[in-house]
């Protein structure tokens, strides 16, 4: 395995942690302050609120500041939020903790949005090949799933045997270690005529990116709605132990691995639409079998099964999207390969934002008003909804060509593009 990688996994995997961690530690915080579950919800998600700015500029900021000084800038930022955090608890008044909570969560979105976006254009970079694309993309979604794993348990085990600011601290001296392997990877700017609008040009203009771009949205609400709800939920029906609930929390995260390497092998060759159609429709199932419906016994082994599913079938509605992503950009024909790069990790981790910034809003509204089971419903008919425009629908075959677009691979196109350019050349001298 090409050492880079690993040094991008390790990476994922500690920014994983510092992401999943809170799930334990800041509800416990938060309810000794009397904080509301929906402001415990927009606090918790308000770290993707910067990824909704800064994301669509990344590519265009890469490329005219250059790639190494603007990820060192995310690190440092990325860094010193992570600390700061570790000092909330000190604050006494509800007010000034939600305030000070917030602005580090905030702080920590500026760091994450730009250095994520930039790891996995760096991971995406480093394939030669269609099968290094999806491999390389399930490795960095494997240290993501091992990272939000460890999260839980890391936190709980700290704040048990130390206190809330240890883990903060900790994570923070192994961000610094981690960011220091990064100068061994190279870190190419492209020659192409970019404006800081492309994002947002491609995304509204070109219609395949844009539902594919939906569809990940959907799918990372439906993983992320229940975060910062399912602590009080597992505590108030079951009542569960803080280490029974990080096993709850982290059943999805290690059956999404298992999706990687069981599911999608077997579906992949059915193109990209495919394997993200079918995910969006089991997704809808799982989330009602989580709710659960009435004609299900509401126990927590029926909730286990469902969150068992959800992981299991975020898999192929996830992974495949990066390829999608380059795929649509390359039959554009205007940008060079690696700011296609560059825009395909942007669209990836801008989507990832948007949805993991509304799933927690969605499910702490909804919780609060009808019910954590009526949450789970809302969001399975996203799902469903979506899966019929995306999936079954006209789109499917009279806009996007379902069965040319998928006889293409990334490579392919890019082949196919250096060929027409030669030809073209050739041409001029003659």
């Amino acid at each position: 395995m090409n050492y880079k990688i690993l040094i991008l996994m390790s990476t994922n995997l500690i920014f994983a942690i510092g992401y999943s961690m809170l799930e334990i530690l800041f509800p416990l915080e938060a309810n000794k302050k009397g904080t509301s579950e929906s402001t415990i919800g927009i606090i918790f998600s308000s770290i993707s609120v910067p990824n909704i700015i800064l994301i669509p500029l990344v590519p265009f900021l890469s490329q005219k500041s250059g790639k190494k000084i603007l990820f060192t800038i995310s690190i440092i930022i990325l860094i010193t939020s992570t600390i700061l955090f570790a000092f909330a608890p000190l604050f006494n008044n509800k007010s000034h903790f939600e305030l000070f909570s917030f602005f580090c969560r905030f702080s920590q979105g500026i760091g994450f949005s730009i250095a994520q976006t930039m790891i996995y254009s760096f991971a995406v970079s480093l394939s030669e090949k269609k099968e290094e694309i999806n491999s390389y993309m399930g490795l960095m979604e494997l240290s993501w799933s091992i990272g939000q794993a460890l999260g839980p348990f890391y936190a709980s085990f700290i704040y048990n045997y130390f206190n809330f600011q240890i883990p903060f601290f900790i994570l923070g001296i192994f961000t610094i270690i981690s960011f220091c392997f990064y100068y061994k990877i190279d870190m190419k700017n492209s020659s192409d005529d970019i404006s800081g609008f492309d994002f947002v040009k491609i995304i509204f203009g070109n219609l395949k990116i844009f539902l594919t771009f939906i569809a990940l949205i959907i799918a990372m609400a439906c993983d992320l709605f229940f975060e910062p709800i399912l602590e009080n939920y597992l505590m108030k029906k079951y009542n569960f132990s803080t280490f029974l609930i990080s096993i709850y929390f982290d059943i999805p995260v290690v059956t999404f691995f298992l999706g990687i390497y069981l599911i999608n092998p077997f579906i992949e060759k059915y193109g990209t639409k495919f394997q993200i159609s079918i995910g969006l429709f089991l997704m809808s199932i799982s989330l009602l079998i989580i709710a659960p419906i009435n004609i299900l016994p509401q126990n927590y082994i029926i909730t286990a099964i469902g969150f068992t599913l959800l992981g299991f079938f975020e898999a192929p509605t996830i992974i495949p999207t990066m390829e999608d992503f380059l795929i649509s950009l390359k039959e554009c024909n205007k940008y060079s390969e690696e700011y296609c790069t560059d825009l395909a990790s942007a669209f990836f981790t801008f989507s990832c934002s948007l949805g993991a910034t509304l799933g927690p809003i969605i499910g702490a509204y909804y919780t609060e008003k009808k019910g954590f089971d009526y949450s789970c419903i809302v969001l399975s008919m996203f799902c469903l909804f979506w899966f019929f425009i995306f999936g079954i629908g006209l789109f499917d075959f009279i806009v996007l060509d379902f069965k040319n677009r998928n006889n293409k691979d990334y490579h392919v196109i890019i082949e196919e593009k250096n060929e027409k350019s030669n030809l073209s050349e050739s041409n001029l001298i003659l």
